[in-house]
C-alpha cells in the first residue's frame, strides 16, 4: 500500500452475469483505486444523446470482481461511479473503490480470514535489531547471518501477534545484497473481515509504533490469508488509500526513539497486550490525541478542543479516578429533595439543569489527574493554577465564544494556546505512559522534547 500499481485486466462491471469488459485498474496511495473501462459500442447521435441522460445511466455494484492479464482474480469493494462518459463508438466508465483485495477467490459472500500480515514503515528501525553481523576473513566468511528469535504476545482475545524477523537475499552482477525487515503476523481465534482486522489490529498497532518511535508509522504491506490446508499457500493482498505514506520518516535511529525497545524488551509482549485493552477501553480518548499528533496542520483550536477533550474523557473513562463528586444515592436523593421544594411546573426545567450537577469540572479533572504525576508535572508545567484555570476558560471558549472570558482576560491567546496544548499533550502521554507500566527514561524524553522550544508571539 505504499507504492502506485497498474493493473491491467477483465472486469464484470455490469455483473456476474454480464460479459466482462477491458479496463485498467490503478492504484495510489494518496487516491486510492479507480478502475477506467472502455466499452466499444456502434450507436447513433440520438443514442448518445439519449445515453447523457440519467435514466440512461446503469449503476454499477458496490462490488465488482475481475482478473488480471494473468487470470489472478481480484476483487473491489464499495465502487462507484464517479464519471461516465458516452460517444457514438466508445463509452469510458471510471469507477472508484474504497478497497481491493489481489488474490481473493471469495466473490460472493463477505471475504473473512483467519490470518493477516502485516510490514510497519519503522519496525525494523525501532526493534534496532540485527541478524547481519561481520565474519572472519581468514575464513573466507564476510558475512554472518544469524536467525533473530520471534517475538510473540497474547492479546486477550485469542489472537497471537507475532514480529518475525526476515533477510531476504538478492544479487546482480556486481554485488550481493542482504535487506532486513521485520514482518508482524496476527493468528485470529476465528475468520474475520477486512474491515475488523484494520480498525481493531492493524490501525492500533501502527498507532502504538508511531507513540513509542516518534514519527508517524505507516502501514506498508498487507496481506491476509486463511490456515485451511488445502488453501494455505494463497494470500491475499489489500489496496486501499494510505494518505501521507509517500513522504514517510524512514530513517529512524532506533537510540533516538522515545520508548525504546531495548529497554521494555523483557515486558514488550506483556506491554503489547495491554495497549490493545487499553486501545479498545480508552478508545475515544486515543481517537482524539492521535488527531492532534497525524494531522499536524489542525487549527490551534481544534488542537486545543481535542486535547482538552482527551483529558476530559480519560479522566471519565479511567477506573483510577471516579467522574461523580458525591456518591450517586445521595445525589439523587439531594435532586429529590431539591425538586420538591419548588413549585410542580418548575421541577422539570430543574431536573435537567441539575441532570450533570454531580459531574466533576474540567478543573477538578486537571487536578486529580496532575496529582498523579507530583514528581513529573513540575518540570513542564510551573504554575497548575494558571494552567487549570486556562484550560477550563479557553475550553468553554472555543466551545461556546463567550466574549465575556475574553474581554476579563480569562483565555489563552497570542502563543499561549500552542503553550498550554503542548502542556496538555505531555500530560496526556506521561499518563498513558505510566497507564502502560512504562516509566523511566521513557518519561523524561517525553517531557525533554519540547523543553528547548520557545514560544514567541509573531
Amino acid at each position: 500500500m505504499n507504492k502506485p500499481r497498474t493493473i491491467e485486466g477483465r472486469w464484470w462491471i455490469f455483473g456476474a452475469e454480464k460479459d466482462p469488459h477491458f479496463g485498467v485498474l490503478t492504484f495510489d496511495p494518496e487516491d486510492g483505486c479507480q478502475l477506467e473501462i472502455k466499452v466499444p459500442q456502434q450507436v447513433s447521435f440520438e443514442d448518445v444523446i439519449r445515453q447523457t441522460s440519467d435514466e440512461w445511466k446503469i449503476p454499477v455494484p458496490q462490488r465488482i470482481h475481475g482478473c488480471d492479464k494473468h487470470g489472478a482474480p481480484v476483487v473491489l469493494f464499495g465502487c462507484y461511479c464517479q464519471s461516465h462518459s458516452v460517444s457514438s463508438g466508445l463509452a469510458t466508465y471510471e469507477i472508484n473503490a474504497i478497497r481491493t483485495l489481489l488474490g481473493c477467490t471469495d466473490l460472493a459472500g463477505e471475504s473473512k480470514f483467519d490470518s493477516a500480515y502485516f510490514e510497519y514503515s519503522l519496525l525494523h528501525q525501532w526493534l534496532g535489531r540485527t541478524s547481519i553481523g561481520p565474519g572472519n576473513p581468514d575464513a573466507k566468511c564476510w558475512v554472518t547471518h544469524s536467525q533473530q528469535p520471534e517475538i510473540s504476545a497474547g492479546l486477550g482475545d485469542g489472537t497471537t501477534l507475532t514480529i518475525h524477523a526476515q533477510a531476504l537475499p538478492s544479487h546482480s552482477v556486481t554485488e550481493f545484497r542482504i535487506t532486513e525487515k521485520q514482518q508482524v503476523e496476527l493468528k485470529f481465534s476465528e475468520p474475520l473481515a477486512v474491515a475488523t482486522i484494520m480498525t481493531r489490529y492493524a490501525e492500533p498497532f501502527r498507532r502504538m509504533l508511531s507513540f513509542f518511535a516518534g514519527p508517524e508509522v505507516f502501514i506498508d504491506e498487507v496481506y491476509f490469508g486463511v490456515r485451511d490446508e488445502r488453501r494455505k499457500t494463497e494470500f491475499v493482498e489489500l489496496l486501499e488509500p494510505n494518505h501521507g505514506v509517500e513522504r514517510a520518516d524512514r530513517k529512524l535511529i532506533f537510540a533516538n526513539a522515545l520508548v525504546r525497545y531495548r529497554e521494555i524488551q523483557p515486558d514488550f509482549p506483556k506491554i503489547v497486550q495491554r495497549w490493545f485493552q487499553y486501545h479498545e477501553q480508552l478508545d475515544a480518548v486515543l481517537n482524539l490525541y492521535f488527531a492532534t499528533v497525524f494531522n499536524r496542520h489542525l487549527y490551534s483550536n481544534h488542537e486545543f478542543l481535542f486535547l482538552a477533550q482527551a483529558l476530559e474523557v480519560y479522566h471519565a473513562r479511567n477506573p483510577n479516578f471516579t467522574r461523580a463528586e458525591r456518591p450517586r444515592a445521595e445525589f439523587r436523593q439531594m435532586v429529590k429533595t431539591i425538586l420538591c421544594s419548588v413549585p410542580h411546573p418548575l421541577r422539570r426545567w430543574l431536573d435537567d439543569k441539575l441532570r450533570y450537577a454531580n459531574e466533576k469540572t474540567l478543573a477538578q479533572r486537571l487536578d486529580e489527574i496532575l496529582d498523579r504525576h507530583p514528581s513529573e508535572v513540575p518540570t513542564f508545567i510551573p504554575d497548575r493554577a494558571s494552567f487549570t484555570s486556562k484550560v477550563r476558560h479557553t475550553r468553554n471558549y472555543y466551545t461556546h465564544y463567550d466574549e465575556e472570558l475574553k474581554r476579563k482576560g480569562k483565555i489563552a491567546e497570542d502563543e499561549e494556546p500552542f503553550r498550554i496544548a503542548t502542556q496538555m499533550r505531555r500530560l496526556l502521554e506521561i499518563s498513558i505512559l505510566k497507564d502502560l507500566g512504562i516509566t523511566g527514561g521513557a518519561i523524561q524524553r517525553f517531557i525533554n522534547r519540547w523543553k528547548k522550544v520557545d514560544f514567541v508571539s509573531v
